[in-house]
């Protein structure tokens, strides 16, 4: 299942970050803290392949491509988390990123 491949990604003060295993996460209480933290999922697929760049940001909902794919290259996975700790646009929300 896709869900198991989940991480939390926590922002302090935009210099310190906290990785935990999904199964830690819990959202009950975290809205009410001064932490600005994001989930980042990945697509059902995470492989090592090419930066493409070319890829597509959701919400809550899995990334599938028009065969019912989804997946995403490390590479662009990587490339997608360095562009939102550099320029957040996401705050007190989960998102995704596929092809």
């Amino acid at each position: 299942m896709w869900m198991k491949n989940l991480f939390y990604f926590c922002s302090v003060k935009e210099t310190k970050i906290l990785l935990v295993s999904n199964n830690l996460f819990n959202t009950s209480g975290h809205e009410k803290c001064n932490i600005d933290w994001i989930f980042f999922s990945p697509a059902g697929t995470l492989e090592p392949g090419k930066r493409t760049g070319k890829f597509r940001l959701g919400k809550d909902d899995l990334i599938v491509d028009e065969n019912g794919n989804s997946h995403i290259s490390v590479e662009d996975y990587a490339v997608a988390m360095v562009d939102e700790l550099e320029n957040p646009k996401h705050h007190y929300e989960r998102f995704t990123i596929g092809y």
